[in-house]
């Protein structure tokens, strides 16, 4: 496969959860630059056993409560475009799901579509999201995207 486009990759660690619906993190496109997401990954230091609803979906609208994270290029380049912020604890509306799972929070939840990915149009949004609490765990999240410039 031909590999088009810069990779970046975005990761937090340790973020204490509230115990409701929220979005892990929250990804928009820039206008005039898609990108393709092609892994996530998340993880808890949960060790009792509780399970959720997990999503990948398009948000019509940005969420509030969320704080930046900055994607950084994985061979170097340019600033990634791809606005990302993190445990959005107000979620905008929710439009389409790509995926819905269930999620016990003591194992890993992942998602890995290389070598091809989810296209996100420019200008659109999209979310990793809690359908409902799992309680308060310490959560760390890796996703990986590739923007087509």
């Amino acid at each position: 496969m031909i590999q088009v486009g810069q990779d970046y990759t975005a990761t937090f660690e340790n973020i204490t959860l509230t115990n409701a619906a929220q979005d892990l993190i929250e990804l928009t496109a820039a206008s005039g630059v898609p990108f393709v997401l092609t892994y996530a990954k998340v993880t808890t230091n949960q060790t009792t056993q509780v399970a959720g609803r997990i999503q990948i979906l398009y948000r019509s609208a940005a969420g509030s409560g969320g704080t930046g994270v900055t994607p950084r290029a994985v061979s170097g380049g340019p600033t990634a475009s791809t606005t990302v912020n993190r445990i959005v604890t107000t979620v905008g509306s929710a439009g389409n799901a790509m995926v819905s799972d269930a999620w016990n929070v003591v194992v890993p939840w992942e998602y890995d579509r290389r070598p091809g990915g989810l296209l996100i149009p420019a200008g659109s949004r999209i979310a990793v999201g809690l359908l409902a609490g799992v309680g308060t765990p310490a959560v760390s999240m890796t996703v990986e995207f590739t923007e087509l410039k």
